[in-house]
């Protein structure tokens, strides 16, 4: 599924009279017996799983059920049209922004950045920012002198004070 854009989205609608049903996670189609087990079992694990995988400033909301009853398989075509297109709307946001501008679900997250020229360049940026301001900080930090020495410890000696020796006399007249 790579990228989760508008277009790709769209593709994921099963025709109508197919009685499929799109999990609002992945975006797979399932038949009406093993949706509920899908979405209940691995999918919701794996999804928020891959979430984590997403740095926090790009986490996307992780997508609600949609608010329409899950089709059955007595269900009206228009019922399922209804509950698949709620599915997709919600799905398309379920999307991480990578900074080549693509949308990009987060099941395929790690993969695209491995390829993604530009999520490379940007890392290689950043990583080259940090170092420049680790080596400034310690040259900065070298180019400090060090704190006033403490004074001296004193001697016994010159703690206490000489004693006064009386001055000469001298007599009066």
């Amino acid at each position: 599924m790579g990228c989760t854009s508008s277009s790709a989205v769209e593709n994921l609608l099963p025709a109508t009279g197919s009685k499929r049903i799109v999990c609002f996670y992945c975006g797979q189609n399932f038949a009406v017996d093993e949706y509920q087990p899908h979405v209940d079992g691995s999918c919701k694990d794996d999804m928020l799983a891959k979430v984590s995988d997403v740095p926090e400033e790009k986490k996307p909301v992780v997508p609600t059920p949609p608010d329409c009853n899950v089709p059955t398989a007595e269900s009206s075509d228009e019922d399922f049209d209804k509950y698949n297109n709620e599915a997709i709307s919600k799905l398309k946001l379920f999307v991480v922004k990578c900074v080549c501008g693509d949308d990009i679900h987060p099941r395929q997250y790690a993969a695209h950045i491995a390829d993604c020229k530009k999520y490379k360049a940007e890392q290689k940026e950043k990583e080259k920012k940090e170092k420049a301001e680790k080596k400034d900080k310690e040259e900065k930090k070298e180019g400090e002198t060090p704190a006033e020495e403490a004074p001296a410890e004193t001697t016994e000696a010159e703690e206490t004070p000489a004693e006064e020796t009386p001055a000469e006399e001298t007599p009066a007249e």
